[in-house]
């Protein structure tokens, strides 16, 4: 009597252990299915990892890393380094090689939405007036585009401090506007790093897993402080002497080194023109707010 009732009690057990079994496993799935869709758009790894995959490439005007502005085909590294990319196109080229857009959701601003990205300084003033209008969107998810920075019309050159009183984000997209249009620049966010060139390689290292920096891809002045961002630029920048010796050991001959293209800086300001102020747009870790079926 007493094995039957211990042997009822087994079944009870295990038919009970089947069920609970059963009702997570339903459960996991949709779990799952939510974080998922929670997870960011962009990540500030994935942004400042894939600008950095071009430092050393030259600057030149217009170009965007890809075929045409629709983007249809994107270049990788070897042919930009054909090519050229300029400042506004490095954050274009980053965006559309996640498969991103950035687009209007003004309808004044919709004939600017031609181009999966914006091309130039120009089409990103058009969504600071006086909030953004940007959306980011990606594999069917969207997502508003914040301004944590909207500094226009002001001479103050700390691009890095944003509205609220920290600093920006990380893989957001700073856009510079000077007297002079021509002069006017854009570039990426990385962070705060101290320690010179060494400090940001450490950071790109240990924070994203960048390795391989070459000291001439990095415009280090320490009297500009210790923010960093990725940028093509037009203007030459200093990276350091190259140093010649004679066979005695003794300095024969020391060469300022001045860069232009794809490097890693610490400048406040574009390096032409005066500045009339910045607008930052926050690109990484944006939770989709809409999600196409």
């Amino acid at each position: 009597m007493k094995k039957r009732k211990f042997k009822k009690r087994v079944i009870a057990l295990a038919v009970t252990c089947v069920l609970m079994l059963t009702v997570f496993g339903r459960m996991i799935p949709k779990a799952q299915a939510a974080s998922s869709t929670d997870k960011p758009l962009l990540s500030d790894k994935e942004i400042i990892t894939k600008a950095c995959e071009l430092l050393g490439v030259k600057y030149k005007l217009a170009m965007k890393g890809t075929l045409d502005y629709y983007a249809k085909t994107v270049y990788g590294r070897d042919q930009i380094e054909n090519t050229g990319i300029d400042c506004t196109g490095l954050i274009f080229w980053v965006l559309v090689s996640h498969n991103s857009t950035v687009k209007h959701t003004d309808q004044a601003n919709s004939s600017l939405n031609e181009f999966p990205a914006p091309l130039a300084t120009y089409y990103w003033h058009n969504g600071t007036s006086p909030y953004s209008d940007f959306e980011l969107k990606r594999g069917g998810r969207s997502a508003k585009v914040p301004i944590t920075r909207n500094k226009y019309g002001t001479y103050d050159k700390d691009y890095y401090n944003a509205d609220n009183g920290g600093f920006i984000d990380p893989g957001s997209a700073v856009i510079m506007k000077t007297e002079d249009p021509s002069d006017e620049h854009g570039w990426i966010y990385i962070g705060y790093a101290e320690g010179g060139k060494q400090g940001i390689k450490d950071l790109l290292q240990k924070k994203y897993g960048i390795t391989g920096i070459r000291d001439e891809d990095i415009v280090y002045n320490r009297k500009e402080g210790n923010h960093w961002r990725v940028e093509s630029t037009a203007k030459p920048r200093f990276t350091g002497y190259n140093v010649q010796f004679y066979s005695g050991g003794r300095i024969s001959v020391v060469t300022p080194i001045y860069k232009t293209g794809v490097v890693i800086s610490n400048r406040r300001t574009s390096a032409g023109g005066v500045c009339t102020g910045t607008a930052v747009f926050k690109l990484a870790g944006l939770t989709p707010d809409i999600t196409d079926d």
